[in-house]
């Protein structure tokens, strides 16, 4: 005689589909990142990188460091360039804080910016 599928509960339905639908979210989340808007924000932008791997690894140390870090592809001419930022910061006093510790840990001349650029 065979048994009956034990019932799940609700948490465990819910818990289920989203796990399966996690992938899809870990893909939204890494292309959201090269457009991510930081409007109003104050940012360090720490370098430019024809190989978005380089921008990776730079992305990945600032993190470790503690800071913020995240990517921007930008087109120029048939050439795709991508940016390393860290922030958000809510002054520019404290992202020129961060940018003199950055600098010099990765030996960076990076630029304080506004994030809306």
């Amino acid at each position: 005689m065979d048994e009956p599928a034990p019932v799940k509960s609700q948490a465990e339905q819910e818990s289920a589909q989203s796990a399966a639908a996690e992938p899809e979210k870990n893909a939204k989340v890494e292309a959201s990142e090269y457009t991510r808007s930081l409007e109003g924000a104050w940012v360090v932008q720490l370098g430019s990188f024809g190989n978005a791997d380089n921008a990776k690894r730079l992305r990945d140390g600032v993190r470790e460091k503690g800071y913020g870090a995240h990517l921007q592809q930008v087109a120029r001419g048939d050439t795709t360039l991508t940016r390393v930022f860290s922030g958000p910061f809510v002054s520019k006093s404290d992202a020129e804080s961060a940018k003199k510790v950055l600098d010099k840990a990765f030996s960076l001349n990076s630029l304080v910016t506004t994030g809306d650029k």
